[in-house]
């Protein structure tokens, strides 16, 4: 039960009401990069990765400086596999070494430029990260917008459109890894903030026996290698995650 438990992966936590609550443990070293983004007007989803950083702090402007040039990256790479009617239209980076962790924000925005009807807003793509880590469960995942209805499939996406976002999605994660003053983004994590289970006593019928716990000293474990799922991905969990 500890190790599956401890499995929590690096994009965003559901909380149900027999979930231990309380604030989230601090993370030394770690930032928190929340990618959020619009369709026309109105807030349709986001997505995020956690990464390590060495050789200096993340303050106030490394946070604000790391957002500009995720979202730059974003620009160069993914907007031209993903449809016109998506824009990438925020990214917030927030230090989580404090309780009080700095952060920093983009608001630039980035439009798709890949022209069709956009895929419903559910349909999303499905990378999957290596970890150096054995435990049962899930593996580490992230869902981004992707593509359009010409390039997803029923099931799969196209074989040609599949090759070139893979490319692009290569480029664009290995370009996240980035460096302002002294302080470097080095490695892409996943951040395990449950570790553990409790017997369950708020007597709910249909409530599990067990409920994860908090881990007051997270474990924190290197993702690599981020690569795209052929079959096309679905999102309606972290729709919830657009820009408020």
């Amino acid at each position: 039960m500890d190790i599956l438990l401890r499995a929590q992966l690096c994009s965003a936590t559901l909380a149900y009401p027999y979930m231990e609550q309380g604030p989230l443990p601090t993370v030394p070293g770690v930032i928190r990069m929340h990618f959020a983004y619009v369709v026309g007007s109105a807030p349709a989803g986001g997505w995020r990765v956690y990464m390590q950083y060495a050789n200096g702090v993340a303050d106030a402007a490394f946070c604000n400086a790391a957002a500009a040039h995720a979202g730059g990256q974003w620009s160069n790479y993914m907007a031209a596999v993903t449809n016109q009617d998506f824009n990438m239209a925020r990214v917030y980076v927030q230090d989580l070494s404090s309780k009080r962790g700095a952060d920093g924000i983009w608001t630039t925005g980035s439009q798709g430029t890949l022209s069709g009807f956009p895929a419903p807003m559910s349909v999303c793509g499905l990378i999957n990260w290596n970890i150096d880590f054995s435990y049962r469960g899930g593996k580490p995942r992230t869902y981004i917008p992707l593509g359009g209805d010409v390039e997803s499939g029923p099931q799969k996406w196209e074989t040609g459109f599949h090759g070139q976002a893979q490319t692009a999605i290569t480029a664009f994660f290995n370009a996240l890894k980035f460096t302002s003053g002294t302080t470097t983004l080095t490695e892409f994590v996943c951040v395990h903030f449950y570790s553990g289970a409790k017997e369950n006593t708020t007597g709910g019928k249909y409530d599990p026996k067990y409920v994860p716990m908090l881990d007051q000293t997270p474990a924190v474990d290197r993702i690599y290698n981020p690569t795209l799922n052929p079959i096309v991905g679905s999102q309606r969990r972290r729709l919830r995650l657009g820009p408020g």
